[in-house]
C-alpha cells in the first residue's frame, strides 16, 4: 500500500514529516504510523461521502447547511495542493479573528488564557495535513461562536472594542453572557493538550461533529466560520481543473453548442478595454478567468497531458536516461530530468516517442504562454493519441528544498542541549571538520538575516537562539553528486554581479551579448523584460555561464558577511547523523561535505560559476544564479555563451 503514496501525499495531506530521500529505507516505525494515518484519513474521508450521500462533486459556491460545510471538506481532501490552499484560507480566516478575540478574553478577566491560545495557534499553524484542517475549524467556530453569542447580548466587541465588554455599565443579560462565555473558553482551552483532544475525535465525521457542537453551541457556527471562503475554495477547485469546464457548460447550457464560442469571444470582447480579446494581454485573461471560473492557458485537457508525460517517461529512451514524472499534485505532467538539461535534446526525444516533427513542438519559455504560471519551460504538441496536451520540463533536483535540511540540523542541535545545557558541535565530513564550543541553542535564520549574510542556521550560547550568534551554518541539501545544489541566488543589486551584466549587455558593444526588449505582456517601461541575443546577430542565447571569479568575489558571494565567519555544510540531515559523546560533552554531526574557506572550494567541482537564464517573471526578465562549476553546462545544441568574470567587470 505504501508505495501507492506519493512523497506529497504523506508530507502535505497525511501530515507526517518524512525527511528521507526517495530511495532511502523507510524504518518500519515510520512505515506503521504513514499506514495508520492513511487508514484513519480513509476511514474519516468515507463517512464524509456517507454523510453527503454519495460523491463529492458537488459545486459549493455559498455554504447553507452542514451537508455543504462537510463536501467543502471532503473536496479539499482530494489531493495534497487543494488541502494547502484550502487551508491556508481557512488560517487566514481564523486569523483575522484572533487579534479583537485575544482583546475581548483580556476584558473579561482571562487574561491567563492568552499565552495559552497563542500557543496554542502556534501549534496548529506549524502542523501540515487534514488534520490541521479540522482542528483550525473546530477552535475557528468556537470563536465565531463567541462573537455571536455576545452581539446577541447586546456586546458588539467588534464595533465597539474590548473595553465596551469589561464596563460597568453592562445590563443583566450581558454579565450573564460574560460569565457564559467565561466558563466555556475556561473548559475548552484548560484541557492539557487541546491538539491531540481535538485530533482524538477525528475516527468519523460524525465523531467530530458530535464532539463540535455542543462546544460551538450549534453546526450554524461551524457554517458560519468556514461561509466567507467558499467562494474562493471553489475557485481554487476550478483552477485544479477538476470543475471548470462543467462549469462553463452549466453557465451556457441553453446555448446552441454551434454558436457557443461566438458567444465567449462575444462576450469577453464586450468587457476588454480595446473591444477585442488578446491572449498576451494579462488584464484580458484576468477577465476571461473572472467570466468563466478558470484559466484560458490550462484550456489544455491536464489529465491528458499527465497522461502523454507518463506516456513519455515510461518509453526505454526516457528511462535509460533517468527521466522521470513528478507523481501528483500541480506538477503532475512535469517530466524531471536531471541527467539532460539541454531541452532541445528533450524535444527531440518528444518528437520521436510520439512521431512528431520537431517543428511542430512548441516551447513556452517559463512566465510566457502556457507557462505563463510556472518557473520552468514546457513544450505544447499535438499527439495522435492524447490531442493537445502540455508538458512542462524541470532540469533541477526534485526535493522538498533546503529549508528540510536546515530544520534537521537545528532540531538535531536542540535536541540535545534541551536549552539547558551548553555543549561543543563538532560538524565533519570525515576529513575536514569545523567544531563550535558552548553552544546551548540553535535556530533558523534564513529569513532573517540582513543583506550579505549567508547563514541558515545560527547557534547561541544562550536558550532559545537569544544573544550574539556563536557559530552560522550555511546548509545545502544532498544531491546525486557532491556537487548536486545551488550556491545562492544572485536576483539583487545588493551584489554587484546582475546591475553589472546588465550595464554591459546594454551599453557595452564590444561586450559578446547583448539585450533586447521582449513586447511580452509582462515587459513595461518601469519594469523592462530583455531578450539575449549574440551581440549584432539575432541569434537568442538561453543561457550565459560566467566562470573564473577573482578568490575574494567567491568569499564574499560564498561565505558572506556574518560574523563569526559561516561554516558551509551539505546534507539532507537524518537522526543518525547526530552522534553525543556524553563523557566529552561533544555532539558529533555527520555531513557529507564542510566548508571553512575559499580555498577548499576553488579549483574542485563545486567552484562557484554565474549563470544568466531567461525568467519573465524575474526583474530584466533574467534568472542570475551562482552554481557549482560542474552545473553550469550546456548541450551542444543548446544557444549558451560562456564568457569570464573579467569580461563582466
Amino acid at each position: 500500500m505504501l508505495e501507492n503514496l506519493t512523497r506529497e501525499h504523506i508530507i502535505y495531506t497525511l501530515g507526517i514529516d518524512v525527511s528521507l530521500n526517495e530511495n532511502e529505507y523507510i524504518s518500519s516505525e515510520l512505515h506503521e504510523a504513514i499506514l495508520r494515518e492513511q487508514l484513519l484519513y480513509e476511514t474519516f474521508l468515507d463517512s464524509i461521502k456517507q454523510y453527503v450521500g454519495g460523491k463529492l462533486d458537488k459545486v459549493v459556491n455559498t455554504v447553507s447547511d452542514l451537508k455543504d460545510a462537510a463536501t467543502v471538506i471532503g473536496q479539499a481532501f482530494s489531493n495534497a495542493e487543494i488541502l494547502t490552499r484550502v487551508t491556508a484560507l481557512l488560517q487566514k480566516q481564523l486569523s483575522n479573528l484572533i487579534e479583537p478575540f485575544l482583546k475581548l478574553i483580556q476584558s473579561i478577566g482571562l487574561q491567563t488564557l492568552v499565552n495559552k491560545v497563542n500557543d496554542l495557534l502556534k501549534n496548529i499553524f506549524s502542523l501540515e495535513g487534514w488534520k490541521k484542517l479540522l482542528i483550525i475549524i473546530g477552535v475557528g467556530s468556537l470563536i465565531t461562536y463567541v462573537i455571536s453569542f455576545l452581539k446577541k447580548n447586546g456586546l458588539d466587541f467588534a464595533k465597539s472594542g474590548a473595553n465596551a465588554v469589561a464596563g460597568t455599565n453592562l445590563s443583566n443579560a450581558a454579565s450573564k453572557a460574560i460569565e457564559v462565555i467565561r466558563e466555556k473558553l475556561s473548559d475548552f482551552f484548560d484541557v492539557g493538550n487541546l491538539i491531540n483532544t481535538i485530533t482524538s475525535k477525528l475516527t468519523d465525521f460524525n465523531t467530530y461533529i458530535g464532539y463540535l457542537k455542543p462546544i460551538v453551541d450549534t453546526v450554524e457556527n461551524i457554517i458560519n466560520f468556514i461561509k466567507p471562503v467558499t467562494s474562493a475554495v471553489a475557485t481554487v477547485l476550478q483552477q485544479n481543473g477538476i470543475w471548470g469546464l462543467r462549469l462553463m457548460k452549466e453557465k451556457y447550457a441553453k446555448i446552441d453548442t454551434d454558436t457557443l464560442l461566438n458567444k465567449v469571444i462575444l462576450e469577453w470582447s464586450y468587457r476588454t478595454k480595446k473591444g477585442y480579446p488578446d491572449i498576451n494581454n494579462e488584464e484580458d485573461m484576468r477577465v476571461f478567468e473572472s467570466m468563466f471560473g478558470f484559466d484560458l492557458n490550462e484550456v489544455f485537457n491536464r489529465s491528458k497531458s499527465i497522461a502523454a508525460a507518463q506516456d513519455f517517461v515510461d518509453s526505454s529512451a526516457a528511462k535509460e536516461l533517468d527521466i522521470k514524472k513528478f507523481k501528483s499534485g500541480k506538477y503532475a505532467n512535469r517530466l524531471n530530468s536531471v541527467e539532460v538539461k539541454d531541452l532541445n535534446v528533450i524535444k527531440l526525444l518528444l518528437s520521436k516517442h510520439f512521431n512528431i516533427p520537431e517543428e511542430d513542438i512548441i516551447l513556452h519559455e517559463p512566465g510566457q504562454g502556457l507557462a505563463a504560471k510556472d518557473s520552468v519551460p514546457g513544450f505544447q504538441l499535438n499527439t495522435n493519441k492524447y490531442g493537445d496536451v502540455f508538458i512542462s520540463v524541470s532540469t533541477g533536483k526534485k526535493g522538498t528544498g533546503g529549508l528540510k535540511a536546515e530544520a534537521a540540523l537545528a532540531n538535531g542541535v536542540n535536541n540535545f542541549t534541551k536549552g539547558i545545557d551548553t555543549i561543543t558541535v563538532k560538524l565533519t565530513d570525515g576529513q575536514r571538520d569545523a567544531i563550535v564550543k558552548g553552544v546551548m541553542s540553535a535556530k533558523q535564520v534564513g529569513a532573517q538575516t540582513s543583506d550579505g549574510s549567508k547563514a541558515d542556521v545560527s547557534f547561541y550560547a544562550q536558550p532559545d537562539g537569544k544573544g550574539t550568534p556563536i557559530g552560522n551554518i550555511s546548509v545545502k541539501e544532498d544531491g546525486r553528486s557532491s556537487s548536486e545544489f545551488r550556491w545562492a541566488s544572485a536576483n539583487n543589486d545588493k551584489t554587484p554581479f546582475r546591475k553589472a551584466f546588465v550595464d554591459k549587455a546594454l551599453n557595452d558593444k564590444s561586450f559578446p551579448i547583448e539585450l533586447r526588449r521582449t513586447g511580452h505582456h509582462l515587459d513595461t517601461d518601469k519594469s523592462p523584460k530583455y531578450a539575449m541575443y549574440k551581440r549584432g546577430t539575432d541569434e537568442r542565447v538561453s543561457i550565459v555561464v560566467v566562470r573564473d571569479a577573482p578568490t575574494d568575489a567567491n568569499e564574499d558571494y560564498l561565505f558572506g558577511t556574518d560574523q563569526p565567519k559561516t561554516i558551509i555544510v551539505q546534507r539532507s540531515f537524518k537522526e543518525e547523523d547526530f552522534h553525543y559523546d556524553d563523557n566529552t560533552g561533544v555532539l558529533t554531526v555527520k555531513c557529507s561535505s564542510v566548508y571553512t574557506d575559499i580555498s577548499q572550494i576553488q579549483g574542485t567541482e563545486v567552484e562557484p560559476a554565474f549563470t544568466v537564464t531567461q525568467h519573465q517573471k524575474q526583474p530584466y526578465g533574467l534568472d542570475f544564479r551562482i552554481v557549482p562549476e560542474s552545473k553550469a553546462k550546456y548541450g551542444p545544441k543548446a544557444s549558451g555563451v560562456g564568457i569570464n568574470y573579467t569580461d563582466v567587470f
